[in-house]
């Protein structure tokens, strides 16, 4: 909630970025800039052109697994096999040190598009994301239990209160 009055959340595309930003350590390290951008106070910049399509709702930042899959493919010419297992590991939050292995691979294929410096400080916001980074489909599909609820919290309250409270989680009895 605190991070929805921050954002001041204005439509449902904002909504899923918020729930995909409190995963542990977003905030730490992509969600103070998403916030920043969205409010004018730093500019919004694009790792390269290549990437707006992918990241304009995000304000040139990746926060979801997907977009992490976008850059693979389409900055550093990886196949989506291998951008999908740099996915997997990311979403299994599996060791760090597994992403040695296309490293190289990314670097080299991005260099072609943006400088080495840039494409090794873009891999290493790709291991951060290890730690947090979610897919767009359960950022969406949360949303909209997040939307529901709170509807229906705010038009029925009574209704709502009262299936939260007749809803019973113990089958046993």
């Amino acid at each position: 909630t605190k991070l929805i009055m921050q954002m001041g959340v204005s439509n449902f595309d904002e909504l899923a970025v918020s729930n995909a930003l409190v995963r542990p350590g977003a905030m730490d390290t992509v969600g103070a800039s998403y916030l920043a951008r969205k409010e004018g106070r730093e500019q919004t910049t694009y790792i390269h052109e290549i990437m707006r399509p992918y990241t304009e709702e995000t304000y040139g930042l990746i926060i979801y697994q997907e977009q992490v899959m976008q850059a693979c493919v389409y900055l550093a010419g990886m196949s989506w096999l291998e951008a999908d297992k740099v996915r997997e590991i990311i979403g299994k939050k599996k060791d760090v040190h597994e992403f040695d292995a296309f490293k190289d691979r990314f670097v080299e294929g991005a260099r072609k598009h943006i400088s080495k410096k840039a494409a090794e400080k873009l891999w290493h916001d790709f291991e951060a994301h290890a730690g947090y980074s979610f897919n767009k489909s359960h950022a969406v599909g949360y949303s909209m239990l997040t939307y529901w609820m709170a509807y229906l919290k705010y038009y029925y309250p009574i209704e709502f209160m009262c299936a939260v409270l007749s809803n019973e989680t113990d089958k046993d009895s």
